[in-house]
């Protein structure tokens, strides 16, 4: 059984985001709650227009499963209303993978989320995997993933997730002598894949309103 983690990342209309606030407050309360199955909203610090969402997806074997009909009936409708709320000149960026290297996403609350977006070939793909591995190990975070996507080759996503910004600032002092640590980060560094203009990783806090 393979799971699916879709990562969502997009910008707030400047005079939608009252709107999304409250269409987001309610979609965090009414999501259905099934094994398999999670949802979470994040916002950029000082940048509460730029937003990103983890859905953890009920595996390909339990489709026609009534975890798996719940989900889809949520997102379904989630989707194009969210999307009405997304500003004209940016657009929905998606990324669905499956877990190959730290621990599985289990959608399990978190203050802060650090995503890197990467690209590799093929063959470095075990550099890629070996790194992460050590990264996340040692990147004293609560836990980390990482992800290879499902419909673009080559594309992963790398997370780590903190109980809240405290740990995080702790965890960055703490491995800052860690040349073990700054190895295996500077082999991600290397496959890191920046829109224009951004810096990477990317750090969101959980969404409160």
């Amino acid at each position: 059984m393979q799971q699916r983690v879709l990562i969502n990342r997009f910008s707030v209309a400047s005079d939608e985001h009252g709107r999304w606030v409250y269409f987001t407050r309610q979609a965090l309360l009414q999501h259905p709650r099934y094994d398999g199955f999670a949802f979470a909203v994040f916002v950029e610090p000082g940048s509460p227009r730029e937003a990103l969402e983890i859905v953890l997806l009920p595996s390909r074997e339990d489709h026609g499963k009534t975890p798996a009909i719940g989900a889809f009936h949520f997102m379904s409708s989630y989707n194009p209303e969210r999307s009405s709320f997304v500003d004209p000149a940016s657009r929905v960026v998606p990324f669905k993978g499956v877990h190959i290297a730290g621990a599985p996403y289990t959608g399990a609350a978190c203050g802060v989320v650090e995503v890197d977006f990467l690209r590799a070939k093929k063959e470095a793909e075990a550099n890629l995997v070996a790194a992460a591995g050590t990264f996340i190990q040692r990147a004293q975070a609560r836990s980390g993933t990482l992800l290879e996507s499902v419909d673009v080759p080559e594309d992963y996503a790398l997370l780590l997730y903190y109980s809240d910004a405290a740990a995080l600032d702790d965890a960055s002092r703490n491995r800052t002598n860690d040349g073990t640590w700054k190895a295996a980060r500077d082999v991600i560094k290397a496959f890191q894949m920046c829109e224009p203009g951004e810096v990477l990783p990317r750090r969101f806090a959980a969404f409160s309103a």
